[in-house]
C-alpha cells in the first residue's frame, strides 16, 4: 500500500472495512459532535450497519490482496511496456523484411537483365570472330593477289622494257 492513511481497517464487530482516513475522520465528527451537545462522549457506530465500533485493526487480508493486486499491476506495466517494445523492434523487422525483399526482387531483375546482356553479347562476339575470319581470309586472299600481281607487274614492266628497246632499234 502506498500510503497509510488509506490503509484497510476492519471494525469490529460487524466486519466492515473502510480506508484508514474514512474512519478517524467518522470517529473525529462523531465526537464533536456528541462534545458540542453537551453529551457525553458516545461510541461511534459503523456508517454501514450502524453497530457500535468497539474495536479496529488492519485488515490484513484485504491489505495483502491490495498490495499483491498493486505488485500485479507494477509487473503487468512492465510486461506490456516489453511488449510495446516487443511490437516495436518487430515492426522495425519487418519493415527491413520489406525492404530487403524490395532491393532483393530489384537485384533478381538485374540480374536477369545482366543474363540477358550477356547473352547479346556472347551472339555479338561470335558475329565478330565470324567477320573477323571472313576478313582474314580476304587478306590473305589480298596477299596472295598482291605478290602474284607484284611479280606480273614486274614481269609485264619487263616485258614492256623489252618490246620498247625492240622498237627503239628498228
Amino acid at each position: 500500500m502506498n500510503s497509510p492513511k488509506y490503509a484497510p481497517i476492519l471494525l469490529s464487530p460487524c466486519g466492515h472495512t473502510f480506508c484508514c482516513q474514512c474512519v478517524t475522520m467518522h470517529i473525529t465528527t462523531h465526537q464533536k459532535d456528541n462534545s458540542n451537545n453537551g453529551n457525553p462522549i458516545d461510541v461511534a457506530r459503523c456508517p454501514c450497519c450502524r453497530q457500535d465500533i468497539l474495536s479496529q485493526s488492519l485488515n490484513i487480508s484485504l491489505q495483502t490482496m491490495i498490495t499483491n493486486m498493486i505488485t500485479l499491476k507494477n509487473k503487468l506495466q512492465k510486461v506490456e511496456q516489453k511488449n510495446i517494445q516487443f511490437s516495436n523492434k518487430l515492426y522495425e523487422t519487418q519493415m527491413r523484411c520489406n525492404i530487403l525483399q524490395e532491393e532483393l526482387l530489384k537485384c533478381t531483375e538485374f540480374k536477369q537483365k545482366l543474363e540477358k546482356d550477356i547473352t547479346t553479347i556472347d551472339l555479338v562476339i561470335q558475329q565478330l570472330h565470324c567477320h573477323q575470319k571472313n576478313i582474314m581470309e580476304r587478306f590473305q586472299l589480298v596477299s596472295y593477289f598482291d605478290v602474284h600481281f607484284g611479280t606480273l607487274k614486274i614481269e609485264m614492266s619487263m616485258t614492256l622494257c623489252t618490246i620498247t628497246k625492240s622498237y627503239t632499234r628498228w
